[in-house]
């Protein structure tokens, strides 16, 4: 879900997303403007921005650099240490040059965890990941196995499928990699399967840092 942030300060948005501190909401900012450069709701900017996610075809792809259309402007500018203190809180902002309005860094609102820091759900593209390997492995389960019995050989083709949609995730660059594949009975319902595995999301680049050493 993402949410406008428009009007508010650099303190208040960071207030609001520490409110928020949802892996699964996106806080953008600053708000909009019109065709005459008047101030409009921030949910113009909102919008845009959850049109840009819900087109990516690719969840580890950063959202940093997304083109966002229909705005004609924003309503502020943002320095370099406002955006960093808006990245860092849960705040993705967005830019405006050469009359091209995008992205700088796409993050949730995540920042902590029982009131500590942790950064693990802050890039969104890790929880479009999670969102996509899944869904899509149980998707596939679904499909496949919908009429099975819950026998040694059953477990074997079961575990081979998921070690197949998870090749193809790490083919894709979605997943870094995958490890503990494992497929058993429950041993309290023998009805029951219960899969188990391990993953890593591929994590996007949003930074380059040059060091140079220069010799004259």
């Amino acid at each position: 879900m993402a949410a406008g942030g428009a009007g508010e300060t650099v303190t208040e948005l960071l207030e609001r997303a520490k409110a928020l501190n949802s892996e699964r909401v996106v806080l953008v900012a600053p708000g909009g403007t019109d065709e005459e450069g008047e101030a409009v709701s921030g949910l113009s900017l909102a919008a845009a921005v959850a049109g840009a996610i819900a087109g990516t075809t690719d969840p580890a792809l950063p959202l940093g650099g997304a083109v966002l259309s229909g705005l004609y402007g924003l309503e502020t500018t943002y320095g370099d240490n406002d955006l960093d203190l808006l990245i860092r809180g849960g705040v993705t902002p967005a830019e405006r040059t050469g009359g091209v309005t995008s992205v700088v860094r796409g993050v949730t609102t995540r920042t902590t965890t029982d009131g500590t820091a942790d950064t693990t759900w802050r890039e969104l593209s890790t929880i479009l990941v999670v969102d996509d390997v899944i869904p899509g492995i149980r998707s596939a389960l679904r499909s496949k196995f919908h009429r099975a019995k819950n026998t040694e050989q059953s477990r074997g083709a079961i575990r081979s499928q998921v070690v197949l949609e998870l090749e193809n995730r790490k083919e894709r660059e979605i997943i870094s990699g995958y490890d503990n594949v494992a497929v058993s009975a429950d041993p309290d319902n023998p009805t029951v399967c219960q899969v188990e595995f391990s993953f890593s999301a591929a994590q996007g680049l949003n930074q380059i840092w040059l060091t140079a050493h220069i010799t004259v």
